[in-house]
């Protein structure tokens, strides 16, 4: 038998037993203090370490939470569901600030995941020391709730923590479909808790690409619905997102207020100047938004059959504002289709408008069949991305 043949039975074995050894393990809440602990016998961090990548592991129902005070951080190739929704309940204890770490090809389904306004992050990935991306991660109809984070907003800028439901960074795969994604930052009452929530998504989702974000409810975030600066190759399709930069609402002693936006993209600093986006957004439901309904800017966008309306009565946004900051070297944006959305704003101020479009390349912006329901009509200005652009 010659080398190669030797080689590829090797290989076609190897891939055989990896099959043959995946296995499923049901896993017991019982009397355990911390199921992020791999030392503790029986707890889902030991289940992780001892039978480690590419199994299933099911969380037996129950009516109690499971508490996590330890990251737990799931193995490659590893699933970690329980059969339906509401069956299972993993609660943050004391002392974690982030409770799911995933990896390369990992999935979590059916599970209530409560940050119990004591981790920053319920959901997290894409911290690769090594520089790689993360590779296929899969969230699929979870409960993921309420982030926090006691610290000021002074040491929360200094240390550059935020509190993101879901904080996935440097991905290549990410499909977020069908969850229920509440209280960034904020309690269920929508009070604040610590100023470091003016700063939380409920899905923060950056440097990333080939994303797709379907079918979730978003409600009730300090900052972005979802977050996408930076990434490329986008679908967001399908979403209700209720009260994005709800911290409008709580924080209005704070000067400049910062706020954000149903879905944020702007500013692409990170990606390549000649690079096409990519992003579609399609068909989603965008209400009570503290800022803008959505805000995008570069190169490749298309926004069609979207319903943004009923504005928080302070906004100073735009239903859709492609633009970047007005901070030079501004980000000039092309291939725009916004077509057949319903929008609404406030007109408040000079910078509320159906559609603000500032900073563009002339001929390459599509607008039609659009439904207006503010006092405005849409705003183009700036045409021609001159020397203080940014040409994307």
């Amino acid at each position: 038998m010659n080398i190669f043949k030797r080689v590829t039975l090797l290989i076609i074995s190897t891939l055989f037993l990896k099959m043959a050894i995946a296995a499923e393990y049901t896993i017991q809440k019982g009397a355990i203090s911390d199921h992020g602990d791999p030392s503790i016998q029986g707890s889902i961090a030991w289940y992780l370490q001892t039978y480690g990548a590419n199994n299933t592991y099911i969380l037996a129902p129950g009516t109690n939470s499971w508490v996590i005070s330890t990251t737990l951080k799931l193995p490659e190739g590893a699933t970690l569901m329980a059969e339906s929704l509401n069956q299972v309940w993993l609660r943050a204890g004391h002392g974690v600030t982030k409770m799911i770490e995933l990896s390369d090809n990992t999935t979590v389904s059916n599970l209530l995941i409560d940050a119990n306004n004591k981790a920053y992050h319920a959901v997290f990935g894409g911290e690769n020391t090594d520089g790689s991306d993360l590779k296929n991660v899969t969230l699929n109809n979870n409960k993921i709730r309420n982030s926090y984070s006691s610290i000021t907003e002074n040491e929360c800028i200094a240390n550059q923590i935020r509190s993101h439901l879901v904080r996935i960074w440097n991905a290549d795969g990410v499909h977020i479909s069908n969850n229920i994604i509440q209280n960034a930052g904020l309690m269920a009452t929508g009070n604040p808790v610590g100023e470091c929530a003016i700063s939380a998504s409920g899905l923060s989702l950056l440097q990333s690409k080939n994303i797709i974000v379907d079918g979730n409810t978003i409600q009730n975030v300090g900052s972005a619905g979802v977050d996408i600066t930076n990434s490329t190759h986008v679908t967001i399709n399908n979403n209700t997102i209720t009260s994005p930069g709800a911290n409008k609402k709580y924080y209005s002693h704070l000067t400049p207020i910062k706020t954000a936006d149903g879905v944020t993209g702007y500013r692409n600093q990170l990606v390549s100047p000649a690079a096409y986006l990519y992003r579609t957004i399609t068909n989603n439901t965008i209400t009570d938004y503290g800022n803008h309904g959505i805000h995008v800017s570069g190169k490749h966008h298309t926004i069609t059959g979207n319903t943004i309306k009923d504005p928080y009565y302070l906004s100073l946004g735009s239903a859709i504002d492609i633009a970047d900051r007005p901070v030079e070297p501004i980000q000039c944006s092309s291939n725009i289709w916004i077509q057949n959305n319903i929008l609404e704003e406030t007109g408040n101020g000079g910078s509320s408008f159906p559609i603000l479009i500032d900073y563009y390349k002339a001929t390459t912006i599509w607008i039609s069949g659009n439904t207006y329901l503010g006092p405005k009509l849409p705003m183009m200005r700036h045409p021609g991305c001159d020397l203080n652009t940014w040409e994307q």
